[in-house]
This record gives C-alpha cells, sequence and structure tokens, in this order.
C-alpha cells in the first residue's frame, strides 16, 4: 500500500509541476477499472486497494493538506468503454490510475498519450 500512496502523491506532484498552479478543494483521481464484468470481483479488490492508499495519505494530511479521493470508472473489461471512458477523462484529468487489465490498457492509453494525461498502470 505505501508504494500505491507513493505513486499517488508523485502522480499529483508531477502534474502540478508540469501544468502549473492548480486550486482544488481535493485532488480527485479516476481509477479506470473492470467494476462490473467479468472480473469485477478482481477490480473490486483494486478499487479497494486504491481507496486504502487514497485514506493513508488523507490520514497522513492528505497532499498540500488537501484529501485525494479516488473516483471510480468502469471500463466493464471492454476495451471500446475503456477507450471512451479515457477520452472523457482527459477533458477534466491531468492524471489517472489505471486502465486495467491488458485489453483495455492496449484500447485506451493511446488516448492518455496523444492528451498529455500521465496514468500509471500494471498487468500481468
Amino acid at each position: 500500500m505505501k508504494k500505491l500512496a507513493g505513486v499517488m502523491v508523485l502522480l499529483l506532484v508531477a502534474s502540478t509541476a508540469a501544468f502549473g498552479q492548480v486550486v482544488v478543494n481535493e485532488w480527485q483521481i479516476p481509477f479506470l477499472n473492470s467494476l462490473t464484468g467479468a472480473i469485477a470481483s478482481i477490480g473490486e479488490y483494486l478499487h479497494w486497494g486504491a481507496n486504502y492508499a487514497a485514506q493513508e495519505i488523507n490520514a497522513a494530511g492528505g497532499i498540500a493538506g488537501k484529501p485525494v479521493k479516488v473516483i471510480g470508472v468502469d471500463t466493464a473489461l471492454d476495451p471500446q468503454k475503456g477507450s471512451v471512458e479515457m477520452a472523457r477523462i482527459v477533458k477534466d484529468s491531468l492524471v489517472a490510475l489505471g486502465p486495467v487489465p491488458e485489453p483495455v490498457i492496449m484500447a485506451a492509453m493511446p488516448i492518455a498519450v496523444e492528451n498529455g494525461m500521465m496514468s500509471i498502470t500494471a498487468t500481468t
């Protein structure tokens, strides 16, 4: 969990440095993940882990004194839906967790790259 918490902090700090001063009341980090569909149980576990990391960050005072909130974005293990959701979140977010798993990564990550969004994901 400490590694995930550190990654979340790094993403937020780097995005602020890269894009200038950002004024927020809370840091909202979208997490593109399969919350429904064939691997929903795994997606729920991953979402729980991201929320746990956010709780640890918040218990330590947040980032720049502001809390972190993980926003679940369901891709339903569907590459098309993952691409649509990534296109939606790049409009309002500088960073994201996910997408997961690999079929969704392959479809959605080019959208993040084209729009300069920092995203961290893992796959097997």
